[in-house]
């Protein structure tokens, strides 16, 4: 069987001790693959072909170097995944602009290398079709986005559900989609990755709305499954808020970008766009801390009822 491994590359030259830029010797270019929105080549460990792993660059959707700069956030959502190891994620490495590495579309850009997730979209079939946790729609209104109650149904699914739900909220995640929706029937896991597109949507301001009506509503209006999956949210969100906090996480992109670009000046749209997702951070993170304390008040409710 083969050995699967998860890891997200983001762009280097030289590779410095304690980094995340991938080392080119320790990969073997094998084939290209199709997909949406990424350019994808499908790479194999140096040391054992069964050793899998996706290297990504991103097709143009904003300026040639916005672009580039999703993969930083790609990585620190995977990196808040893992500090609370809750549910499998992906790991991240880096494929700075300027190093030369196998299977590059473009060849002077930014990659990101993930491991291979042995993992299937929920829409592909098996027990969990028809699952939905996305949290921004933009069909429905807005009152109804963010932790509505059809999201908490939902998170009484699965155990994992309920983190992956928190993870999505803490980092603004609008995207979790049906393609990246997935679940490995032979763990019986559901993993957390993908969030290039993460910090854009201010969900934890949204979930804050959304459990403050559910305390005016009462307990009652919860399932006792509900209310687990309530507390198992909560949990994920305390322990993102405790290992996440912003200067930390601000200098880890910091870190990373450097990483990409070594000493190369952004452009007046990197950096704009830079200084905007860090600012979602920081005031994300505020809504976040207060949305734990309402959650407590709420789950305080449920002994009483």
């Amino acid at each position: 069987m083969k050995k699967i491994i998860c890891w997200l590359l983001v762009t280097s030259y030289i590779v410095p001790i304690n980094s995340k830029i991938a080392d080119p010797k320790n990969f073997i270019f094998d084939r290209r693959q199709s997909a949406r929105n990424s350019y994808i080549s499908v790479l194999h460990s140096a040391d054992n072909e069964e050793e899998l792993y996706i290297l990504k660059q991103k097709k143009a959707g904003y300026s040639e170097q916005v672009t580039q700069l999703l993969a930083v956030f790609d990585a620190i959502g995977c990196d808040m995944v893992n500090s609370i190891q809750s549910i499998p994620s992906n790991k991240i490495l880096i494929v700075p602009a300027a190093l030369d590495f196998p299977g590059k579309h473009f060849p002077n850009r930014v990659a990101t290398v993930h491991t291979y997730i042995p993992a299937k979209p929920v829409k592909q079939g098996g027990p969990f079709k028809g699952l939905k946790v996305n949290q921004y729609f933009y069909d429905v209104p807005r009152k109804s986005r963010g932790l509505s109650k059809s999201v908490v149904s939902n998170m009484t699914w699965h155990p994992d559900v309920p983190v992956l739900c928190a993870i999505d909220t803490f980092t603004g995640n609008s995207d979790r989609c049906c393609d990246n929706l997935v679940y490995d029937s032979d763990s019986g896991r559901f993993f957390a990755f993908d969030f290039s597109e993460a910090f854009n949507k201010p969900l934890t301001k949204m979930a804050l709305m959304q459990v403050t009506m559910l305390k005016e509503k009462g307990a009652r209006y919860l399932s006792p499954e509900e209310r687990v999956a309530l507390i198992s949210y909560r949990n994920a969100m305390a322990g993102l808020v405790a290992r996440n906090y912003p200067t930390k996480v601000l200098k880890k992109i910091d870190k990373y970008v450097h990483e990409m670009f070594g000493d190369e000046p952004l452009t007046w749209a990197g950096a704009a766009f830079l200084n905007k997702r860090k600012q979602f951070i920081k005031n994300s993170y505020y809504y976040a801390a207060k949305l734990v304390v309402a959650l407590n008040d709420l789950i305080g409710d449920f002994d009483k009822d």
